[in-house]
């Protein structure tokens, strides 16, 4: 790396000053005095990587765009730069920005994978194909891992284009070739109501049923919003609910909200467990979550429960139901509502023509062991 210092404009400056005075775990806070003046490309890489770490991807991917022009050859700037444009749904900007350093991308294999795995997300699969010989040809634990991830993805696509019945133009479909799991609703601007939490869970109980799993248990991870979820769930399936703490026994496991979890919890997903497929009712899909469900809910940026508490689109309070999660779930029940009878069946087909697929292209559902990807920011602009 040089030693070209970067200008960085008056705007920029402020608002990262901004940032960097309400964040001051971030190591190079005292940057902050000095932003008028020209810096390095060293700090300002280490400044966009920083701010990713705390999750400013976008205004990471401002400052990561000024030193790789300055650097368009570092492939650890484009690196950093394409994670910001991930982790802030600019696929397509990503896309573009290893293009044109095409002759890079290819001779490093971190880049080859990020190119490949990027192209998925725009409809892409031209791209993984001519990429993954170069890719399967390289050695180390890391990569190899990466690797299998796009051949998976690859498979699921070819998969796909091969059924009759399937279409990768198909949301859900292509949902399914990202991640091995099913989307089961839509994108939402507010939270679910409670119609949709009872058109969800029919859905959810009709590709159980599909793909032939029984449900003897639904689990619940510690956490309230989960016990009313699957309280809700065990009933309509007929089955007893039970707080989740590792078990291995046979069940549903039922999360309303990841984000509402500890960490440690989320990360004990990421693997695979005979007869525990995961399902999870919401996601923000503009957030990087630890473990793509086997079965997903919807997509909101606004993740409040109808039992509350938590506030919806202009400033709307939902006050927190009272009584116990059981009393809640009951509520819940005697609301009604439920999918439409043409809706249940396009679905029913649906997870009746993935569960024709080759046994290690299936949904991740039906799979007895092996990990789960992260659910990527699913935003792709």
């Amino acid at each position: 790396m040089t030693a070209l210092n970067i200008k960085i404009d008056a705007e920029l400056a402020q608002r990262l000053a901004e940032v960097l005075e309400s964040r001051p775990a971030l190591r190079l806070s005292g940057i902050a005095q000095g932003l008028a003046q020209p810096q390095p490309v060293a700090a300002i890489h280490r400044l966009g990587s920083e701010l990713i770490e705390v999750d400013c991807a976008l205004l990471a991917a401002e400052v990561l765009v000024l030193a790789h022009r300055a650097e368009p050859l570092d492939a650890e700037i484009l690196a950093d730069l394409v994670a910001a444009f991930e982790l802030s749904g600019q696929r397509r900007r990503a896309i573009e920005a290893m293009d044109k350093a095409r002759g890079l991308v290819e001779t490093h294999p971190l880049l080859s994978y990020l190119r490949a795995f990027n192209a998925f997300f725009v409809g892409d699969t031209k791209t993984p194909r001519r990429l993954l010989p170069g890719l399967q040809a390289h050695r180390g634990s890391r990569l190899r891992f990466m690797t299998q991830r796009i051949a998976q993805m690859l498979g699921r696509a070819d998969a796909v284009a091969e059924h009759p019945a399937l279409e990768i133009s198909d949301r859900r479909v292509g949902h399914f070739v990202l991640t091995g799991g099913l989307w089961l609703g839509e994108s939402l601007e507010e939270g679910p109501s409670a119609r949709i939490i009872h058109d969800r869970l029919q859905r959810l109980a009709t590709v159980l049923d599909a793909w032939g799993l029984s449900v003897p248990l639904v689990f619940y991870p510690p956490e309230r919003s989960c016990e009313i979820l699957a309280q809700v769930l065990g009933h309509l399936l007929g089955c007893a609910t039970k707080e989740w703490l590792g078990h291995q026994e046979h069940g549903l496991i039922t999360i309303f909200n990841p984000a509402a979890l500890i960490p440690e919890i989320s990360r004990a997903f990421r693997s695979i467990n005979e007869g525990q497929p995961l399902f999870i009712q919401a996601v923000d899909p503009g957030s990087e979550h630890p473990v793509a469900p086997d079965l997903l809910g919807d997509c909101s940026a606004v993740l409040v429960p109808p039992w509350g508490p938590g506030f919806l689109s202009g400033n709307r309070y939902i006050e927190p139901a009272v009584g116990t999660p059981a009393e809640v779930a009951r509520d819940l029940l005697d609301s009604g509502g439920g999918a439409e009878a043409d809706d249940l069946g396009t679905l029913r087909e649906l997870a009746e023509a993935l569960l024709e697929l080759p046994p290690g292209l299936q949904p991740t559902a039906l799979r007895k062991s092996g990990p789960r990807d992260p659910l990527w920011v699913l935003n792709a602009a």
